[in-house]
């Protein structure tokens, strides 16, 4: 077929409403990536942005239940052993500092209007990451309620949570 038959088919096959679809279509791309555009000078450029600041650290001192790092199938754990149980440990957050992970967490203390038998408990808690990579681990201690000695500040955890 020639270049004419084949305009000529598509034609024929589309019809006339075929126009007014492409020029929708070419509008509504056009601004699209206006919009993408105008979103990206907004929110600056991607690959300079650093997200939200690690949470606060401060040096007081932590008086919970000790903390200690692990490996486990080429991963770091972050093991918490209290004397009883009751108590939970979450993961907050995990954020890259210069040569390491950090991973800040929180330790709540038990229910008091519970009664637990005095059993040490060992807690693991999966960091995710390969046990290769240097960790550091900060913790705050929580009450039951809620409230923080420390405020909303974090404490370094001893060398024994800090591997290299």
């Amino acid at each position: 077929m020639s270049k004419t038959a084949i305009r000529t088919a598509s034609t024929i096959t589309l019809g006339p409403s075929a126009r007014p679809s492409r020029r929708w279509a070419g509008l509504i791309l056009r601004c699209g990536g206006m919009v993408l555009i105008a979103g990206g000078l907004a929110t600056g450029p991607a690959g300079c942005t650093t997200g939200s600041p690690p949470p606060e650290v401060t040096q007081a001192q932590y008086n919970g239940p000790p903390i200690s790092l692990e490996e486990s199938a080429g991963q770091w754990l972050a093991m918490v052993r209290p004397d009883s149980p009751g108590w939970r440990i979450t993961l907050d957050r995990r954020a890259e500092g210069y040569g390491f992970e950090g991973f800040y967490v929180t330790i709540q203390e038990p229910n008091p209007a519970f009664s637990y038998p005095l059993v040490p408990v060992e807690q693991r808690l999966a960091l995710h990451v390969e046990a290769r990579r240097p960790v550091k681990v900060f913790a705050r201690l929580v009450s039951f309620d809620g409230q923080c000695a420390s405020g909303e500040a974090y404490v370094p955890m001893p060398a024994a949570a800090t591997r290299r």
